[in-house]
C-alpha cells in the first residue's frame, strides 16, 4: 500500500477508524499495558506523527473505544427492553441484561 495524505473528511473518518480497530485488536488480546503506541500504529499501518493528528494518547483511544462499547450495549439493552416497557418482571430484566452483556 502506497502512502497517500487523507484530505477529504471521508479518508480521515477511515484513518481514524484504522486506528481504533488495530488498537481494539491488541487491547482484546493484551490488555491495556501491554498495547504498545508502536504496535497500535504499527497495526494500523500509520506512523506516530500521523497518530498523534487523531488522538492524543492511547489512553484517549482505549477511552473512545470504551464509550463506543458503552453505547452499543445500551442501545442493544434498549431494543431488547423496548417490548417489555411496563412489565415488572425481575427475572427478564435480569436475563436480558445478562443476554446483552454477552453479546
Amino acid at each position: 500500500m502506497s502512502w497517500q495524505r487523507a484530505r477529504h473528511p471521508e479518508q480521515k473518518e477511515r484513518r481514524r477508524q484504522d486506528i481504533l480497530c488495530a488498537a481494539a485488536e491488541l487491547f482484546e488480546k493484551e490488555g491495556l499495558e501491554a498495547a504498545s503506541l508502536n504496535r497500535i500504529v504499527q497495526g494500523a499501518g500509520l506512523s506516530k506523527a500521523t497518530f498523534y493528528q487523531y488522538f492524543d494518547s492511547r489512553e484517549t483511544v482505549f477511552l473512545q473505544l470504551l464509550v463506543s462499547g458503552y453505547s452499543c450495549f445500551t442501545a442493544r439493552l434498549e431494543e431488547q427492553l423496548a417490548p417489555h416497557a411496563g412489565k415488572s418482571d425481575p427475572e427478564l430484566l435480569v436475563t436480558t441484561l445478562v443476554d446483552c452483556l454477552l453479546e
